[in-house]
């Protein structure tokens, strides 16, 4: 037998288990994959970015020094300028050099380039901001290279490189080798005799920064000034500080970290230049360093699956414990834990329902007899465990149907611990709802009952409310109070109705009268002897009531309405009659022609002989 209790443990363990499982690996493996792939693709978009902001602001940046050569040699030709004579004036006086380099270090400064020059062909001599030396001289004290990298500057510099108006490049490195510093020259010419010059700037790692003002530098991204074919390497930095390697030639544009491949090089050629730029990831980069911080989440997110899986197993036994305890009690031969549990349920929900009926019963005898209701009886059919205080309630004008009783219930129970036993009468459309409280405070209770009455209802349905009592025996007083407060509010609104349709009649009445007044005036408001007092006595109403139907009805006085009509009259005998204005004016009602004459006046803007002259 205890083989067959334990079946239904094993079965659950290994139904939620092999669900957790599933569930949590095909969450992970989602997350992973599309983290992952969001993360690559946004590092990608930013190292192009990257790539394309490093070519445009270092190709701008040629360009200002190409504008700050052009503009050396346009001034060069100015009288005031050292540079006046040129070759010559060094001919002529070994010192010149140094107005030159005086006006260089004032006037000429590069800016952001590390050093600026100007190489005079024909009388080998370089001049910069701070001395004059020749060609050997500034290869060996300046630039201080060697071997290999010297024959390369010197090729540089050589006038078969001489061709007016253009850039030309070149390095201090040779080989592979990628510390050395960044030569542009401008081929160009200077002073009145035209000497041909080289204007040349040399650019270092150190330069970079400053030139481009990188804010985007990160650590573990190299950046490289090369050639189109990127077999010549003409600058390269690393922007956080780092000592740049030989990666050249970059051949690895992409690199596998942890059996994942990432993209590593981002290069880009200029449309205005003969260079390309490019970017190159190293392995101490941000995207190298994400990647395997998500190989490690990895690793814990699937040593904390098995961890949750090894808690729901203790979880779940411990939730067991309980059950086989009971299925030891309920213990029948030849029937499984199911058979057990479904048996024990029936009984329990056959019992509850034989102790509702029995306390509905009770109530129902207790509401309409008086039957008195004792708190030991209710104790004994299972209602113990409400707080001692119980109310009434009375929903008009609808009867519950079983799944909205039950729906009610349920809401009740699990939001306030109310017990609710629910009564329909009827005869009367209505139902009785006993709430059994845990206190005596009901006015969030009231006003959900409201809600949810109406919501489910309508608004034709009332419920009624009755008092908080602290005994069952007093549940009937409570209904009662309902129907008290039922009574209260169906005469209000019966008054409410009478008084309502009283008003109606009355605003028949007045609205009958009105159209009488109107009508009587419309025959004899051009008689001399008509005024107010008059027709309120015709209709045998005060002067005040007829004076304040006529405002409220037609919008203004009786006086003011009489000379209206009165005066339309006059006006229409003025153009269409040969009348004398007297005559007009006894025939429109007025018996003095003067006053008549005034009135016309105020209210037409002119007297009557110019209202018919006109």
């Amino acid at each position: 037998m205890r083989i067959k209790k334990y079946k239904y443990l094993i079965r659950l363990i290994v139904s939620i288990l092999l669900a957790l499982t599933i569930a949590i690996v095909t969450v992970f493996s989602f997350f992973w994959t599309h983290s992952y792939e969001e993360i690559r693709k946004g590092n990608e978009v930013y190292y192009n970015k990257l790539a394309d902001s490093f070519m445009r602001d270092f190709t701008r940046e040629i360009d200002n020094l190409r504008k700050h050569a052009a503009a050396m040699s346009v001034d060069s030709r100015s009288e005031k300028s050292a540079f006046w004579m040129g070759a010559e004036s060094y001919r002529e006086n070994a010192y010149w050099y140094l107005e030159a380099v005086g006006e260089m270090k004032n006037k000429y400064s590069a800016h952001n380039a590390g050093q600026c020059g100007i190489y005079y062909y024909e009388t080998d001599s370089i001049i910069t901001e701070i001395s004059k030396q020749t060609l050997e001289e500034f290869i060996k004290n300046s630039l201080q290279v060697t071997g290999d990298d010297a024959d390369t500057v010197r090729a540089w510099f050589s006038q078969d490189n001489y061709q007016f108006l253009k850039l030309i490049y070149s390095t201090t490195n040779a080989g592979e080798r990628t510390q050395g510093k960044f030569l542009v020259g401008y081929c160009t010419v200077m002073g009145k005799n035209r000497d041909r010059v080289l204007i040349f700037y040399l650019i270092g790692p150190e330069d970079l920064k400053d030139m481009l003002n990188l804010s985007y530098g990160a650590e573990g991204v190299w950046l490289y000034v090369t050639d189109r074919g990127g077999s010549r390497v003409y600058l390269a930095d690393n922007p956080t500080g780092g000592e740049v390697q030989n990666v050249f030639p970059l051949e690895t544009e992409e690199r596998k970290v942890f059996g994942t491949r990432q993209k590593v090089l981002y290069q880009k050629d200029s449309t205005s230049l003969p260079l390309s730029f490019a970017v190159y990831l190293t392995d101490e980069s941000l995207q190298n360093n994400i990647v395997e911080f998500y190989h490690d989440m990895k690793k814990l997110i699937f040593i904390m699956i098995f961890l949750v899986l090894g808690i729901c197993v203790v979880a779940l036994y411990a939730e067991y414990k309980p059950m086989y305890h009971i299925l030891a009690q309920l213990e029948e031969d030849d029937a499984d834990e199911f058979t057990m549990i479904q048996s024990a349920l029936n009984n329990r929900r056959a019992m509850i329902q034989e102790q509702e009926l029995l306390i509905t019963d009770l109530l129902i005898k207790h509401l309409i007899y008086g039957v008195p209701v004792e708190k030991e009886r209710l104790d004994t059919l299972g209602v113990k465990g409400s707080g001692g205080f119980y109310c009434a309630y009375v929903l008009a004008g609808h009867i519950l149907l079983t799944g909205e009783v039950e729906e009610l219930i349920g809401q009740l129970e699990e939001q306030y611990q109310v017990r609710l036993f629910v009564i329909d009468i009827q005869e009367e459309n209505s139902n009785v709802l006993i709430a059994f409280l845990e206190n005596c405070e009901t006015k969030g209770l009231e006003l959900w009952l409201q809600d949810w009455v109406h919501g489910r209802c309508g608004e034709s349905c009332k419920l009624y409310p009755g008092r908080v009592v602290d005994q069952p025996n007093h549940i009937r007083s409570s209904f009662l109070h309902c129907y008290e407060k039922r009574n209260e509010y169906e005469a209000a609104q019966k008054a409410m109705k009478a008084e309502q349709e009283a008003l109606q009649r009355k605003e028949v009445r007045q609205k009958k009268m009105n159209e009488e007044i109107l009508a009587y005036l419309e025959i004899h408001y051009r008689d001399v002897d008509l005024s107010q007092t008059q027709v309120a006595d015709v209709f045998r109403i005060s002067s005040y009531t007829l004076s304040r139907m006529f405002k409220n009805q037609v919008g203004v006085g009786f006086t003011e309405y009489v000379n209206f009509k009165r005066l339309e009259y006059a006006k229409e005998l003025l153009l269409t009659t040969n009348h004398s204005v007297h005559e007009i004016a006894f025939l429109a009602g007025y018996a003095n022609d003067n006053y008549f004459s005034r009135i016309f006046k105020a209210n037409v803007g002119m007297p009557p002989t110019a209202f018919r002259e006109k």
